[in-house]
């Protein structure tokens, strides 16, 4: 009997809880797909198993209310006459003007102080824990609605939670483009994190179920419902049930089957062998993969095409002048970078496969921002300029300065 107790005391010890932490980093009814995304992965954690009070989630919360939404106060992942609301099942913790870069870094590093009673990740060293974070990115960042965090930030969180010993194993997925410019060279495998990427650190990533394809009990919804990446894995992990497989496994289908970007991992592999349920919890359901059409597209894209089939059903006054301030931002960003690209000597052009400088990356985009404007989603493809002119060390003090000069030469304000 004592030797009885002595082995499940021992197991007790031994048994690792499952924690998560799910960013939707966007607002606006055209990223609709990054909610729902967000949505569909709480979903499958508390249906799998995870308790919902070890589940943290960030996300605007303006898609599902929307007054573009036909279906008020639903989101949906995927079109068809059967398609599961998932905001039915979403509990967000943070909402609005609280979803910031800082209060992210809060919570995962175990902040409680810092967050007026908000919920923190109160992992412990035997723990496993998931971050999915989904939205826009760029070079060396990725974005909140408001702000961005940057890569250094991001390794700094995972190193303190680390040192805090607030894992035994942890798991990244990230969708945004660029988004493996956010480990590339940066993720030292001694952390015992393990990150996959919707794409590598030079191309964008893509939203799917986008119209024609985005119809719900046959009604056109007029956005993606979808990322690639995510729906992938997401509706990989759906179709597991009982059966096993491991995250090395995981990575293999989901990189076979989001076929316009490159699936990247990064960090430590030493448990590609454990199973996806061991951070995602286990079902004892499956749900068949679906086979609609996923019209995907380039999320750099997605508001410009939104805005201009709003249009084309709509065309009042109102739809008009959104299209074309759309068109004129980009006509304007293109302009400036262009000319900060001939300023730094083209650096642009010889595309730097690593962003490990993002302190100086901050400190330009800042810089940009102030003077020129805050960036739309497309222009953030454009940050690639800044990002190799601080890999290329030139001063940042000279860097500022051609960004003034730019921005007022061409009274981009």
């Amino acid at each position: 009997m004592k030797f009885l107790l002595l082995v499940f005391c021992l197991v007790c010890l031994g048994s690792a809880d499952k924690f998560a932490v799910l960013v939707s980093g966007s607002y606006g009814y055209w990223n609709y797909r990054h909610q729902a995304d967000v949505c569909h992965a709480y979903y499958i954690l508390t249906l799998h198993g995870v308790p919902s009070e070890n589940i943290i989630l960030f996300s605007y919360d303006d898609a599902a209310n929307s007054s573009m939404n036909p279906f008020p106060g639903k989101l949906f992942n995927k079109p068809g006459n059967n398609s599961l609301d998932v905001n039915a099942f979403c509990k967000k913790d943070y909402t609005g003007d609280l979803v910031t870069p800082q209060n992210f870094l809060n919570v995962i590093t175990g902040k409680a102080e810092k967050m007026n009673g908000g919920k923190v990740l109160n992992s412990t060293a035997k723990d496993h824990v998931f971050i999915n974070f989904v939205d826009h990115g760029a070079p060396g960042l990725i974005s909140f609605p408001n702000n961005y965090l940057f890569a250094h930030q991001l390794i700094e969180a995972l190193e303190e939670m680390h040192f805090k010993n607030m894992y035994s194993k942890l798991v990244v997925y990230l969708e945004a483009c660029e988004s493996g410019s956010m480990f590339e060279g940066m993720l030292d495998e001694d952390l015992g994190v393990y990150s996959v990427t919707a794409s590598n650190s030079n191309e964008s990533s893509w939203g799917t179920y986008c119209p024609p394809y985005d119809k719900v009990n046959g009604v056109s919804l007029g956005t993606c419902l979808g990322d690639l990446f995510s729906v992938n894995w997401m509706q990989n992990t759906n179709s597991l049930g009982f059966n096993y497989e491991s995250l090395g496994t995981q990575f293999e289908v989901v990189k076979n089957l989001t076929d316009l970007s490159h699936v990247s991992r990064f960090g430590n592999f030493s448990y590609l062998s454990d199973f996806v349920s061991d951070f995602i919890g286990k079902s004892q359901q499956t749900q068949e993969l679906p086979h609609y059409f996923k019209n995907s597209v380039d999320s750099r894209e997605i508001k410009l095409e939104y805005l201009y089939q709003l249009y084309k059903k709509n065309p009042t006054h109102s739809n008009a002048q959104n299209l074309i301030e759309e068109i004129l931002t980009r006509q304007k960003e293109n302009k400036v970078f262009s000319e900060l690209n001939s300023k730094f000597k083209n650096h642009y052009l010889g595309k730097t496969s690593k962003v490990t400088n993002t302190v100086c990356l901050k400190a330009a985009l800042e810089q940009y921002e102030e003077h020129c404007g805050k960036l739309s989603e497309n222009g953030l493809k454009y940050i690639r300029v800044l990002a190799n002119s601080c890999e290329a060390n030139i001063p940042l003090g000279t860097i500022k300065q051609h960004i003034y000069t730019s921005c007022k030469q061409l009274s981009y304000k």
